[in-house]
This record gives C-alpha cells, structure tokens and sequence, in this order.
C-alpha cells in the first residue's frame, strides 16, 4: 500500500500495483522537473552553463570576468557577482579527503 496526497489535497490509498507504479513514476517525475523554473534552466543561462555547469561561462562566473546577458533580472546578476572565486582561495593549496570507507559508513 502507497499513500499519496491527491490534486484534492487529500491523502489516498493506493493498493493495486499499476496505481502504485504509476505514483512512483509521477513522484520522480515531478523531482527530476522540480528547478525546471528557475533562470538556470532557462536561456540565457541554459545555454551558457549547460545542465553541469562545467562551461567557458562558469569559469569566467567564479574568474569575475563574466558578462551577464542585458535580458537578466538585477538579481541574478547580482547573484553571478556573488559566486566569484576570491583570489585568496585559488591560491590555497589543494586539499583531499582521506576518508575510509567503514568511517564513512558509520
């Protein structure tokens, strides 16, 4: 049995299998599309920063060389300004994470 939360707002039972099936792909459907709204999903910025965001764009974003596109609000804008990468902390050593895995585990 699933219980689930209808367009009513109402919680439902779902006992038969292509119900319940159907709930969980309807469940992942609306995780996977849930920032489908945001600026970052949406062109301009789709197009620059891909859906990883391991871009041209993205380098220049954290370099503070980055031209926002004239269409974009004032905060998003402001937003990209704020994601730069300080000087300080390109020039810090990097470091790696010793971590085993029963540690891990626990």
């Amino acid at each position: 049995m699933v219980t689930i939360q209808n367009q009513d707002g109402q919680w439902v039972d779902l006992r038969d299998k292509k119900s319940i099936e159907q709930a969980i792909v309807d469940s992942n459907k609306a995780k996977f599309e849930q920032s489908f709204h945001t600026p970052f999903m949406k062109p301009p910025l789709s197009r620059d920063f891909g859906f990883k965001g391991l871009t041209m764009a993205s380098q220049a974003v954290l370099s503070h060389i980055y031209i926002p596109h004239p269409s974009l609000s004032t905060h998003i804008v402001d937003l990209l300004d704020a994601l730069h990468k300080p000087p300080v902390v390109s020039s810090l050593p990097n470091k790696t994470m010793n971590l085993l895995t029963h540690l891990y585990r626990a």
